[in-house]
């Protein structure tokens, strides 16, 4: 965890457009570390979002988070794509949101939940190590945090285990109303990942979970919210061949461009209006 500041702190010192927040803190107390690039938050510009380890057994997921960082830090002004990006939209990654299971080398949190079933839409007690209640944890109410600050058009959520891309929804086979764009887009990453063996999914139909990541930032925002498994190895010796599988095709991902963008507001103060799901 402590790598992991350190690189969003050379992060900071780098930014040609961006800022640094934390997010929240753990429950160990440790930063939940997040950096904006290009756009300012707020602005109305396109929202786009990266997440890495909520599984703090998936080192592999923290360190492509870290990659695909470096990458948009240093690329803008200087890498067409990254500057192209950046001069429309604002990117937020949080390349950690479980630093205490990253430092333990445990898949929860130190309080022993699962942050991937933390989350409030389809939450079940029935999962394993849910939590108490839907964002009992200090983590996951960081990332809520940042969404109602900034709701992203387009996320994903890196993880590691299997090598595939997933999406809404994971609580049931049923087929969401964006399930043709967002089996499009996930058509379009397998084509661009290098990744052998490489497959994509609407999450349910490989197996079913209940309060994860996806099915809340889909269902509460309208997210396009993915899962991405990139690789098999939670802990591969050759991190830069699986970083090298996907960081084209996470910036491709990341890069579509919405059909609609803005902010919503009151008539009279000026003042943004949160969305309300009905």
């Amino acid at each position: 965890p402590d790598d992991v500041t350190a690189a969003v702190d050379a992060w900071a010192a780098r930014l040609v457009r961006g800022g640094r927040r934390t997010a929240g803190r753990s429950s160990l107390g440790r930063p939940i570390d997040a950096v904006w690039l290009g756009q300012a938050p707020g602005s109305g510009a396109p929202v786009v979002r990266l997440l890495g380890g909520h599984h703090g057994d998936e080192a592999i997921a923290v360190e492509v988070a870290l990659a695909l960082g470096d990458r948009l830090v240093d690329g803008d002004g200087a890498d067409p794509e990254v500057t192209a990006l950046l001069d429309r939209a604002t990117v937020w990654v949080v390349p950690l949101v479980n630093p205490d299971g990253l430092g333990a080398g445990t898949r929860e949190n130190a309080a022993g939940v699962d942050l991937n079933r933390n989350y409030d839409w389809a939450w079940s007690p029935g999962s394993v190590r849910p939590g108490a209640t839907p964002f009992s944890e200090p983590e996951t109410r960081a990332v809520r945090a940042l969404a109602l600050i900034d709701p992203p058009g387009v996320s994903v959520s890196l993880h590691a285990g299997a090598a595939n891309l997933g999406w809404p929804w994971n609580h049931t086979v049923d087929g969401p109303p964006d399930a043709a764009l967002l089996g499009d887009l996930a058509d379009a990453y397998a084509a661009a990942c290098d990744a052998p063996d490489f497959w994509v999914t609407q999450g349910a139909t490989w197996y079913v979970t209940h309060g994860d990541t996806n099915d809340w930032a889909y269902g509460r925002h309208g997210t396009l919210d993915y899962t991405l498994e990139v690789a098999v190895d939670r802990a591969p010796a050759a991190r830069d061949t699986v970083i090298g599988w996907h960081e084209d095709a996470l910036l491709a991902l990341l890069a579509v461009e919405p059909t609609v963008s803005g902010r919503v507001v009151d008539a009279e103060t000026g003042e943004p209006l949160s969305l309300i799901h009905i």
